[in-house]
């Protein structure tokens, strides 16, 4: 039997003596769309900071393509999820938007030529190459969160976790960044959103699920 991609088996998450996700499951397989909707506070960040293996877990069990967070196997396998955290996490670094795509490529043995040659692919892929000498906190917040993806992009990540990825976006910014997301799930990759938005995300391309009480539903 093949294993899922991402399997989140019955977790139970603390923050501050308070419990934030309770006996919570959730399976996601290859080029799969989910959604999860919450309020704030709700611990949507919470959830994709245990999926990284950011925050420990009081009980239940977190494995990509089978193999544990947190266990020794797990360290040579994070590159199969990244993460794009909110963007008013991003916007402080002061390199520029290929430095931060290039990141993605950190640890790999791999010539400068070709490190170029694949950040400047991704940047072309999300429609921001033009930015690539530009500071990274000085574009918009919309181009960060494409800049972003692309160092997703240039990871090689099985999964891409975006945590409220519209929040600073206007209209049409938003509309754009759901139809990049979809993009980028049928090359394969599974797309998990945490986010407080009703109205994106239609149900008939995404899995939908809301996240209350720390239990999802």
């Amino acid at each position: 039997m093949t294993s899922k991609l991402m399997q989140i088996d019955k977790i139970t998450v603390k923050r501050g003596g308070q419990t934030v996700l309770r006996h919570l499951s959730l399976s996601v397989n290859p080029g799969e769309r989910v959604v999860i909707r919450g309020v704030n506070g709700a611990g949507k960040t919470t959830l994709l900071r245990a999926c990284l293996g950011l925050l420990p877990l009081e009980s239940g069990r977190i494995k990509f393509h089978g193999i544990e967070v947190g266990s020794r196997e797990w360290l040579n396998m994070k590159r199969t999820a990244a993460w794009v955290p909110q963007e008013r996490v991003l916007h402080n670094f002061p390199v520029s938007c290929r430095e931060v795509v290039a990141v993605g490529l950190a640890g790999y043995k791999i010539k400068r030529r070709k490190i170029k040659e694949a950040v400047d692919s991704a940047l072309r892929a999300v429609g921001v190459q033009h930015l690539a000498d530009c500071s990274f906190h000085r574009v918009s917040g919309g181009e960060r969160q494409k800049v972003s993806l692309a160092r997703c992009i240039v990871q090689g990540a099985d999964i891409l976790l975006l945590d409220e990825p519209t929040s600073s976006l206007d209209g049409d910014s938003r509309l754009r960044l759901v139809t990049l997301t979809e993009q980028l799930s049928r090359s394969g990759r599974a797309v998990v959103v945490v986010t407080h938005e009703q109205s994106l995300f239609p149900p008939e391309h995404w899995r939908e699920y809301n996240l209350a009480g720390g239990i999802l539903c």
